[in-house]
C-alpha cells in the first residue's frame, strides 16, 4: 500500500476529490486505530482541527471520551479541544459548557479561561 499525500486543495481543483481523499483517510484511520487506542484518535482530532476539520475532529474526540481511564486533567484536555472543535462549527453553547467543565478541573487554564470569557458574553447576552 503506498502512502499517498493530502495536500491542501488549489484554485481549480475539483471539490469531490478532495472529499473522496478525506472518505480514504477515514477509512484508513478506521482500519489502523482500534477503539480503545485513545491517544491515537486524541492525536488524530488534533491533525483534522489543524486542517480545519471540525466535525471530523469532533467525531475522534467522541472516541476518545469513550475510552476509560482518563484522569481529570485528561478529560480536561479532551474537552477543552472538543470546546476549539464545538465553537469552529458554530455550537457556541456546547463550547462554553465544555469551557466551564475545564475551568472546574483546572481552574489556571488560560485557553479555557480565555474561551469561556469570549463565549459567555456572546452566549449569555444573546
Amino acid at each position: 500500500m503506498g502512502v499517498r499525500a493530502f495536500a491542501p486543495m488549489a484554485k481549480g481543483d475539483d471539490p469531490s476529490e478532495g472529499d473522496a481523499l478525506l472518505a480514504e483517510l477515514k477509512a484508513r484511520v478506521a482500519q489502523v486505530f482500534s477503539l480503545e487506542d485513545v491517544e491515537a484518535h486524541f492525536e488524530m482530532a488534533l491533525a483534522y482541527q489543524e486542517l480545519g476539520l471540525h466535525a471530523e475532529a469532533l467525531g475522534e474526540l467522541g472516541i476518545v471520551e469513550l475510552g476509560h481511564g482518563l484522569d481529570a486533567l485528561g478529560t480536561a484536555r479532551v474537552l477543552l479541544r472538543r470546546a476549539v472543535s464545538r465553537e469552529a462549527t458554530g455550537d457556541l453553547g456546547g463550547a462554553l459548557m465544555d469551557y466551564q467543565r475545564v475551568r472546574a478541573v483546572d481552574p489556571a487554564n488560560e485557553p479555557a479561561n480565555e474561551g469561556y470569557a469570549r463565549l459567555a458574553k456572546l452566549v449569555l447576552l444573546a
